[in-house]
Protein backbone atom coordinates (compact mmCIF):
# COMPACT_ATOMS: atom_id res chain seq x y z
CA UNK A 1 0.00 0.00 0.00
CA UNK A 2 2.81 2.43 0.64
CA UNK A 3 4.64 1.82 -2.45
CA UNK A 4 1.43 2.27 -4.57
CA UNK A 5 1.22 5.78 -2.55
CA UNK A 6 4.96 6.60 -3.27
CA UNK A 7 3.94 5.67 -7.21
CA UNK A 8 0.87 8.39 -6.89
CA UNK A 9 2.66 11.01 -5.46
CA UNK A 10 5.85 10.69 -8.02
CA UNK A 11 3.07 10.89 -10.45
CA UNK A 12 1.62 13.83 -9.05
CA UNK A 13 5.26 15.37 -8.84
CA UNK A 14 5.53 14.61 -12.74
CA UNK A 15 2.68 15.82 -13.71
CA UNK A 16 2.92 19.11 -12.08
CA UNK A 17 6.80 19.46 -13.53
CA UNK A 18 5.87 17.77 -17.10
CA UNK A 19 2.39 20.07 -17.62
CA UNK A 20 3.61 23.96 -17.61
CA UNK A 21 5.47 22.85 -20.85
CA UNK A 22 2.53 22.00 -23.02
CA UNK A 23 2.16 25.16 -22.90
CA UNK A 24 4.71 26.87 -24.72
CA UNK A 25 4.75 23.37 -26.98
CA UNK A 26 0.44 23.90 -27.86
CA UNK A 27 1.34 27.94 -28.92
CA UNK A 28 4.29 27.33 -30.81
CA UNK A 29 1.88 26.27 -34.16
CA UNK A 30 0.21 29.72 -33.75
CA UNK A 31 3.65 31.85 -32.96
CA UNK A 32 5.08 30.31 -36.22
CA UNK A 33 1.97 30.96 -38.40
CA UNK A 34 1.92 34.69 -37.66
CA UNK A 35 5.97 34.89 -38.02
CA UNK A 36 8.40 33.26 -38.75
CA UNK A 37 10.65 31.86 -35.73
CA UNK A 38 13.23 34.67 -34.85
CA UNK A 39 14.87 36.08 -31.31
CA UNK A 40 11.42 37.21 -30.33
CA UNK A 41 9.29 33.96 -31.27
CA UNK A 42 11.86 32.16 -28.57
CA UNK A 43 11.65 35.21 -25.98
CA UNK A 44 7.69 34.78 -26.11
CA UNK A 45 7.99 31.17 -25.76
CA UNK A 46 10.11 31.28 -22.39
CA UNK A 47 8.52 34.07 -21.08
CA UNK A 48 5.22 31.93 -21.70
CA UNK A 49 7.00 28.29 -19.77
CA UNK A 50 8.26 30.58 -17.01
CA UNK A 51 4.46 32.21 -16.72
CA UNK A 52 3.02 28.40 -16.67
CA UNK A 53 5.06 27.38 -14.03
CA UNK A 54 4.20 30.73 -12.12
CA UNK A 55 0.23 29.97 -12.82
CA UNK A 56 0.58 25.85 -12.11
CA UNK A 57 2.29 27.36 -8.84
CA UNK A 58 -0.74 30.09 -8.04
CA UNK A 59 -3.68 28.06 -9.36
CA UNK A 60 -3.15 24.98 -9.75
CA UNK A 61 -1.27 22.97 -6.62
CA UNK A 62 -4.48 24.65 -4.33
CA UNK A 63 -7.00 23.49 -6.71
CA UNK A 64 -5.57 19.92 -7.41
CA UNK A 65 -5.43 19.55 -3.25
CA UNK A 66 -8.64 21.44 -2.70
CA UNK A 67 -10.41 18.60 -5.10
CA UNK A 68 -8.78 16.04 -4.58
CA UNK A 69 -9.74 16.31 -0.66
CA UNK A 70 -12.95 16.74 -1.69
CA UNK A 71 -12.98 13.62 -3.83
CA UNK A 72 -13.56 15.58 -7.34
CA UNK A 73 -11.75 13.79 -9.73
CA UNK A 74 -13.44 13.18 -12.92
CA UNK A 75 -11.85 13.87 -16.32
CA UNK A 76 -14.47 16.54 -17.44
CA UNK A 77 -12.84 18.82 -14.65
CA UNK A 78 -9.65 18.84 -15.66
CA UNK A 79 -10.20 20.69 -19.33
CA UNK A 80 -12.54 22.67 -17.51
CA UNK A 81 -10.10 24.14 -14.87
CA UNK A 82 -7.94 24.26 -17.13
CA UNK A 83 -9.39 26.74 -19.56
CA UNK A 84 -10.44 28.72 -16.84
CA UNK A 85 -6.47 28.73 -15.34
CA UNK A 86 -5.61 29.49 -19.09
CA UNK A 87 -8.12 32.56 -19.27
CA UNK A 88 -6.60 34.12 -15.52
CA UNK A 89 -3.26 33.26 -16.28
CA UNK A 90 -3.05 35.01 -19.50
CA UNK A 91 -5.25 38.05 -18.49
CA UNK A 92 -3.01 38.24 -15.52
CA UNK A 93 -0.06 38.49 -18.24
CA UNK A 94 -1.71 40.90 -20.03
CA UNK A 95 -1.93 42.93 -17.01
CA UNK A 96 1.98 42.72 -16.06
CA UNK A 97 2.24 43.71 -19.71
CA UNK A 98 0.12 46.83 -19.36
CA UNK A 99 1.55 48.00 -16.03
CA UNK A 100 5.30 47.86 -17.30
CA UNK A 101 5.33 48.71 -21.26
CA UNK A 102 1.94 50.11 -21.76
CA UNK A 103 0.68 53.78 -21.76
CA UNK A 104 -2.57 53.08 -20.42
CA UNK A 105 -4.87 49.97 -19.35
CA UNK A 106 -7.07 51.03 -22.56
CA UNK A 107 -3.70 50.64 -24.83
CA UNK A 108 -3.64 46.95 -23.53
CA UNK A 109 -7.09 45.78 -22.87
CA UNK A 110 -8.42 45.87 -26.41
CA UNK A 111 -11.44 43.63 -27.33
CA UNK A 112 -8.50 41.64 -29.17
CA UNK A 113 -6.32 41.08 -26.29
CA UNK A 114 -9.13 39.88 -24.39
CA UNK A 115 -10.40 37.66 -26.95
CA UNK A 116 -6.86 36.23 -26.95
CA UNK A 117 -7.44 35.02 -23.22
CA UNK A 118 -10.05 32.46 -24.83
CA UNK A 119 -7.94 31.84 -27.93
CA UNK A 120 -5.18 30.92 -27.41
CA UNK A 121 -5.42 31.40 -23.89
CA UNK A 122 -7.59 29.06 -22.25
CA UNK A 123 -7.09 26.37 -25.39
CA UNK A 124 -3.52 25.87 -24.25
CA UNK A 125 -5.19 25.57 -20.36
CA UNK A 126 -7.49 22.90 -21.69
CA UNK A 127 -4.37 21.26 -23.43
CA UNK A 128 -2.56 21.49 -20.22
CA UNK A 129 -5.36 20.50 -18.16
CA UNK A 130 -5.79 17.66 -19.92
CA UNK A 131 -2.36 16.16 -19.89
CA UNK A 132 -1.88 17.12 -16.00
CA UNK A 133 -4.81 14.91 -15.37
CA UNK A 134 -3.29 11.97 -18.04
CA UNK A 135 -0.10 11.69 -15.72
CA UNK A 136 -1.20 12.45 -12.55
CA UNK A 137 -4.27 10.19 -12.90
CA UNK A 138 -6.23 11.08 -9.51
CA UNK A 139 -8.60 8.90 -9.90
CA UNK A 140 -6.39 6.02 -9.10
CA UNK A 141 -5.03 7.47 -6.60
CA UNK A 142 -5.28 4.81 -2.95
CA UNK A 143 -7.70 5.73 -0.09
CA UNK A 144 -6.03 5.47 2.91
Amino acid sequence: MAARSLIDNMRTTIAFLVTPLAVPIALLPVYLWVRPADSWTTSVLILMTINSYIGILVFGVPIFVLLSERGWTAFWLAPLCGFAFGVVTWLGSLLVVAMIFADSFADTFTRKSLLSALWPGGGAGTVAGVIFWLIARPDRVAKP
